[in-house]
């Protein structure tokens, strides 16, 4: 039987030699409300010191932190 892998597992893989980019949290912005870790793919994202903190090896450059972070804390770089 053939294994379906999830278009995120897919993803990682094609930009894992081309991902140069990766989200950056301005803490002076940051609130710590998790929006952004409950909706990051990669599971990037955590939340140390009452602030969100991305491990730059798993982020994916998907933007998605940056879309839904209310305090517009994120930005890709």
């Amino acid at each position: 039987m053939i294994q379906s892998k999830p278009i995120f597992y897919l993803l990682v893989n094609i930009y894992d030699e081309v991902n140069a980019l990766v989200a950056i949290v301005d803490t002076s912005k940051c609130t710590g409300c998790e929006t952004c870790v409950n909706e990051c793919p990669a599971s990037a994202i955590v939340i140390e010191n009452e602030k969100a903190k991305v491990d730059k090896d798993m982020c994916v450059d998907c933007q998605t932190c940056v879309d839904v972070c209310p305090s517009e804390a994120i930005l890709v770089e």
